[in-house]
């Protein structure tokens, strides 16, 4: 799926499907690799739950634009911009 990145964090995740195609695995620089569980409405859940929200953003053609993700009271909507 790419690479993102934000602004207000100054940091750079890669996300990839897994090797069955059923999950995404966001590799975090810190936390390693992380995996995300499609919930609904590209909403996804998080596997260690290192967000309390990650939804993908996406445009009128169905193409992935970003991402927006919280991380408990202390961080909320961050925006994570696709930039590959």
């Amino acid at each position: 799926l790419g690479d993102y990145y934000s602004e207000e964090l100054r940091i750079n995740f890669h996300i990839d499907p897994d090797p069955t195609g059923k999950l995404l695995v966001l590799s975090h620089p810190k936390h390693g690799q992380i995996t995300l569980k499609h919930q609904q409405n590209g909403i996804y859940k998080t596997q260690p739950q290192l967000f309390s929200k990650f939804q993908f953003i996406i445009d009128d053609q169905s193409k992935v634009q970003g991402f927006i993700a919280s991380m408990g009271k202390q961080a909320q909507n961050m925006k994570f911009k696709k930039w590959r």
